[in-house]
């Protein structure tokens, strides 16, 4: 999905490059169009759903725990299988 997006603002980028003579103009609007691009994919990334301090109270949650070599090396709180989307 963001290859298509990266394809979209080089391709709207090029258009205005095309379209317009004056690089004041050419700034300005793709200035514009890269920071909506900026600000939608952080919205897009902010909307990945992680486990709450509430969930973890409500017993939704279990600990994932990453062993090397029989030590643990790293632990995750993930939903459980019932509890997810």
């Amino acid at each position: 999905m963001a290859i298509i997006f990266i394809i979209l603002l080089l391709t709207a980028i090029l258009v205005i490059f095309l379209t317009y003579k004056n690089k004041y103009i050419c700034s300005i609007l793709c200035s514009t169009i890269a920071a909506f691009f900026i600000l939608f994919s952080i919205i897009l990334h902010g909307t990945h759903e992680s486990p709450t301090a509430l969930d973890v109270y409500q017993n939704k949650t279990t600990l994932k725990i990453t062993y090397k070599d029989g030590v643990p090396v790293d632990s995750v709180v993930v939903y459980k299988e019932q509890f997810k989307n």
